[in-house]
């Protein structure tokens, strides 16, 4: 859950500093930084709180929040690998996918 607020603070914060055009890998000359791209700072918030509310949610209630987040989670990364930048697909992108399919094996075990 760390890296989504280390991404947080990247777009909202030092995005237009050189540790967020680093990050980015996107440079002055290339265009406007900011608008489109900076939306996704509150998705990664948004990430966030759905992974806390998860937690703390009944259990009754865990399963749905945890599949709804992740699918979140995965739409905003493959919206953002198609119109940012692909390595997101592998960073965010799989690893959401892949804990979908982790809460439902978990889900037919319990």
């Amino acid at each position: 859950m760390l890296i989504h607020d280390g991404i947080f603070a990247i777009e909202m914060v030092f995005w237009h500093t050189p540790i967020g055009l680093g990050a980015s890998n996107l440079r002055p000359e290339r265009g406007p930084v900011g608008g489109p791209r900076r939306q996704s700072g509150p998705v990664q918030r948004l990430s966030r709180g759905g992974a806390d509310l998860e937690l703390l949610a009944p259990k009754n209630c865990a399963l749905p929040l945890a599949i709804f987040f992740l699918g979140c989670v995965d739409v905003a990364c493959l919206i953002g690998a198609a119109t940012a930048k692909m390595s997101i697909f592998f960073v965010q992108a799989t690893p959401a996918a892949l804990a979908i399919g982790a809460v439902l094996m978990a889900r037919d075990r319990t």
